[in-house]
């Protein structure tokens, strides 16, 4: 067998083997992490992802469609379509997350005045 050493985190040699055997196979399919099977995170978990990925998505189809039918070269509207998804795509997730950021500093910012007017006596009615 053919065995590799990677450095880890730590700076010591990682030994991978090239070609694991059967019962390392069956080990590392039984100890998988069933709630995140992929290793990158989940798109639809993303706050905001979801949204821009829709609109993105559903403004594309229109703008394509409507460049083909105005210059009639399918590779100009499928460029039209795929440009229009990633520029309203990005723009549509920018301003969702300005929006959840500043959803976050309003929560944050009530919930320590309501602290602090806690610790001073309650607020005065």
């Amino acid at each position: 067998m053919d065995d590799k050493a990677q450095p880890t985190g730590d700076g010591s040699p990682k030994i991978i083997k090239a070609n694991p055997t059967m019962p390392e196979v069956i080990t590392a399919w039984f100890n998988r992490n069933l709630e995140n099977p992929l290793p990158y995170p989940q798109i639809s978990k993303t706050p905001c992802m979801r949204d821009a990925f829709l609109n993105g998505i559903g403004a594309a189809f229109p703008i394509g469609l409507l460049t083909f039918l105005h210059t009639k070269v399918v590779i100009q509207g499928c460029r039209a379509a795929v440009a229009s998804c990633v520029v309203i795509g990005l723009g549509t997730w920018e301003f969702c997350r300005y929006q959840h950021k500043k959803r976050i500093e309003t929560v944050k910012r009530t919930v320590e005045e309501l602290n602090r007017d806690q610790l001073e006596g309650g607020p005065e009615v």
